[in-house]
């Protein structure tokens, strides 16, 4: 997700940046984070009407911020997306996680509603939310706050409550496993973080579901592992992989950068992100110029702050 920010601008006026679709994609990028960390009723306006434009990345990115909000005002519009059927699948699936974040209103309903939906993103987004949704009643959730984690993201899914390395490096390749306790493995390998656990999530790539090919991206992303950097960049390179999984390693691969900036594995990040920016694909090509554009500032600022 794009970090650097606008500083001293009114939300209407990045308002009207967002869903200017003649803008730079990456400055849209830069309102829609300093929108989102507003956090206001007229921030969550202001990101809404970014649906009806036509970057499906941008989309995504801002369905996901709204369910990162925890505000029940942003259901409403949540739930038109999952049901619009015209949305690309990964703004759909971006909507339908948010909504089990959210816990809206209905949102059960709605997820079981979309559960067998033709996307398979989908489907398996709102089968895992109602998994979430039935473990948050449970004995086992009593106490557990879903942002208690070092990145601060509201999860699909809890870590494993209990088990040990062994148990888990075991259990991620386990194809048998449900979805859901295959993400709970996945995030408790997550929360140890050592290289055996990046190790393992690694080799968990030969998953057959791209829902989770796509999230373990994203973890690896927080993680920042240089480790990760040959796999990653194998998926985005692979033509046959869906757009989302690539559009995950792409920004997997920026964070890797930005995290191992001044070395020489961060030049290698940014060559390799750039030599699919002309992409076939809608989605890897805006990712890889949001990607290049966050870095060509990220790695500004740096050298900036280093003279």
């Amino acid at each position: 997700m794009y970090r650097t920010e606008f500083t001293g601008e009114s939300i209407e006026s990045l308002g009207d940046l967002l869903n200017d679709e003649t803008a730079i994609l990456g400055e849209r990028y830069r309102a829609l984070r300093t929108i989102h960390r507003d956090g206001t009723e007229e921030a969550i306006h202001q990101i809404s009407k970014c649906f009806n434009k036509s970057s499906a990345l941008l989309k995504h990115d801002c369905a996901y911020l709204l369910g990162q909000l925890h505000n029940p005002i942003a259901n409403a519009v949540l739930r038109s997306v999952v049901e619009d059927l015209q949305q690309h699948p990964i703004v759909r699936h971006e909507a339908a996680a948010s909504l089990a974040a959210l816990d809206g209103t209905g949102a059960y309903e709605l997820m079981q509603k979309y559960s067998t939906d033709s996307a398979h993103e989908v489907a398996d987004t709102c089968i895992l939310a109602m998994k979430k949704l039935d473990w948050v009643k449970t004995d086992e959730a009593i106490g557990f706050d879903f942002k208690d984690n070092p990145y601060k993201t509201n999860d699909p899914a809890p870590p494993m409550m209990k088990g040990n390395m062994e148990e888990w490096v075991r259990l991620i390749n386990d194809e048998s496993l449900s979805l859901f306790d295959k993400y709970r493995v996945m995030y408790s390998l997550r929360k140890d973080g050592g290289g055996e656990a990046v190790d393992a999530l690694i080799s968990s790539f030969g998953s057959k579901n791209v829902l989770y090919r796509h999230e373990l991206a994203f973890v690896l992303g927080q993680i920042k592992n240089k480790t990760a950097i040959p796999a990653l960049s194998k998926l985005l390179a692979d033509t046959n992989e869906n757009g989302i999984v690539r559009h995950e390693c792409t920004e997997a691969l920026t964070q890797i950068a930005i995290e191992e900036r001044n070395t020489p594995v961060s030049s290698d990040c940014l060559e390799i992100i750039r030599r699919f920016e002309n992409d076939k694909e809608q989605l890897v090509r805006e990712s890889c110029a949001v990607s290049l554009e966050e870095l060509k500032h990220e790695l500004k600022n740096t050298n900036t702050s280093n003279e």
